[in-house]
């Protein structure tokens, strides 16, 4: 784990266990928190024709618009690759998230300068909600993955919520989608 990942942790250990014992963030939905996990679709052929440089250079920008487009209470972290990970604080219920994951998509998606080329970026955005849907970073964190993964499946270019939500949030879901695998934290 690296310094960002583990001051990310300390931030989830705080908040979660926090809420945990909060009657009130455990009762109401719109005290719920949100573990948002993101995705740069084909980074790989992007950092490859990009260069090292470059590839730094987009992941920063793309960090900076993520920071620029939350609220001063939310935490970002480039958690990897190609993968970010955002923690909602008292985000609300899950329309209250999908509009946030709408926005972020919005600020991040387009083009980015990188030296004299231009690339195009989009992402997807899986999410999971503390404690409808987990109750430990863990958790969250995989089933937020599993969100990613159901949502790469349609090519949609959309927020995916977690588990049966994710499954029955789409019409073409319907008898078509797989069941979530067991993501693995890397």
């Amino acid at each position: 784990m690296n310094g960002r990942e583990e001051t990310f942790s300390k931030i989830m250990e705080q908040t979660l266990p926090a809420a945990h014992h909060d009657r009130a963030a455990t009762a109401g939905a719109r005290n719920a928190h949100a573990l948002l996990c993101m995705s740069v679709d084909h980074f790989g052929g992007i950092a490859a024709a990009a260069g090292h440089d470059q590839h730094d250079e987009l992941l920063r920008e793309v960090g900076a618009r993520l920071t620029r487009a939350l609220r001063t209470s939310d935490a970002v972290v480039h958690w990897g690759a190609d993968e970010f990970v955002v923690l909602l604080r008292n985000a609300g219920d899950r329309r209250s998230v999908a509009r946030v994951t709408r926005k972020l998509i919005s600020a991040c998606n387009g083009p980015y300068v990188l030296g004299e080329v231009t690339r195009y970026v989009t992402l997807r955005i899986g999410y999971s909600l503390f404690p409808s849907d987990a109750r430990d970073m863990v958790s969250l964190l995989r089933r937020a993955r599993q969100a990613i993964k159901v949502l790469k499946s349609f090519r949609k270019n959309r927020p995916a919520p977690t588990g049966d939500a994710a499954i029955k949030s789409s019409p073409e879901a319907e008898g078509h989608c797989p069941e979530p695998a067991d993501a693995r934290i890397k």
